[in-house]
């Protein structure tokens, strides 16, 4: 037998169970998001979801960012984003939402051609922070995120409420 044969019997040998061993992993993390999700927002009325939200980049990682797909879920009390591989959670209480706004470019990452949804916040520890996500209906998400703003500030209509 040829030599580039046996090594390439070799690395596939090696490869199967890695990609075997990634799927396992993947299918796992995709039980726990789903079980966190149902326990934590089974009984909650979410305003807005999007199973299939872009993580594009958060402002903290600066120039290093994990992206990909996670659920984006918008409630009366929280933003909550969870995404699968690599297992991210992120929880951000109603008053930490700050500003939300379109751009085309955050922390270096750009989508050509496409806007992104820059929600600015503020972590547990006071410093400000912001995801930005690819979502079907920015429309939707910039307007829902603003009533959360409206309601966690007391403001209606822009009149504070006493």
């Amino acid at each position: 037998m040829d030599s580039r044969v046996t090594i390439l019997l070799v690395l596939a040998a090696l490869a199967v169970p890695l990609i075997v061993l990634f799927f396992i992993r993947l299918r796992r993390n995709q039980d726990e998001i789903q079980a966190l999700i149902e326990a934590k927002f089974g009984g909650k009325n979410m305003i807005v979801r999007d199973p299939m939200a872009y993580l594009v980049a958060q402002q903290s990682r600066g120039y290093s960012q994990n992206q990909g797909n996670g659920n984006l879920i918008l409630t009366e009390d929280e933003l909550f984003f969870a995404m699968t591989m690599p297992k991210t959670v992120i929880s951000i209480p109603r008053k930490n939402v700050g500003e939300v706004k379109r751009v085309s470019r955050m922390c270096a990452q750009q989508r050509l051609g496409q806007v992104i949804l820059k929600i600015q916040y503020t972590d547990d520890l006071g410093r400000e922070d912001a995801l930005g996500l690819k979502l079907k209906d920015m429309d939707r998400w910039e307007t829902e995120i603003g009533k959360m703003r409206s309601r966690a500030s007391g403001k209606v209509g822009g009149v504070r409420l006493r």
